[in-house]
């Protein structure tokens, strides 16, 4: 069983890019909700997060997350917290930038083509998101050349001018 110590310096321990990282996915993910979430304790939450950001996260610093997000356990004593929070569903609310670039780009002989090959030849490509950061860091740690990021770059702009823009477009209206 973690102490409250504990999980305070495993969290302390994460990089700031990492903690906004899932200050990022906590807003976007998870929504309060009036009773206690007993299907996915905070053990469940910690792989949600890992499927959508492909960065390992232990179980103390993804409850530290949550205290500092303002959700309360159900019972601390346990080893996988439960909080009052509606069922986290990492599916994308709008089509994500992977499955857009196969759908306009897969079978170009151009560097947009390149970039569309190359994420679907990479087994961990974060496929559901349609954060800018989230790629931008997964490119970086994977050490993608200056051709590539300024490729996914302006093949980005394009998506969120298409997709994003007319999704915000159309929640206006």
């Amino acid at each position: 069983m973690e102490t409250m110590e504990q999980i305070k310096a495993e969290y302390g321990n994460l990089s700031k890019d990492m903690k906004e990282l899932l200050s990022w996915w906590l807003k976007e993910f998870v929504r309060p909700e009036k009773h206690y979430n007993h299907q996915q304790s905070s053990y469940r939450l910690k792989h949600l997060f890992e499927q959508v950001v492909h960065e390992y996260l232990s179980n103390g610093q993804l409850k530290m997350a949550m205290l500092k997000a303002g959700y309360k356990p159900l019972d601390q004593s346990e080893l996988n917290w439960h909080f009052k929070i509606r069922k986290v569903d990492i599916r994308p609310k709008v089509k994500s930038f992977y499955d857009w670039c196969i759908s306009n780009y897969e079978n170009q002989d151009n560097p947009a083509g390149d970039l569309t090959r190359d994420m679907q030849g990479d087994r961990d490509y974060p496929e559901t998101v349609a954060e800018k950061s989230v790629i931008i860091n997964y490119l970086r740690r994977r050490r993608a050349c200056k051709e590539a990021l300024d490729t996914f770059n302006r093949v980005w702009n394009l998506y969120e001018d298409e997709v994003l823009n007319a999704r915000r477009r159309s929640d206006e209206a």
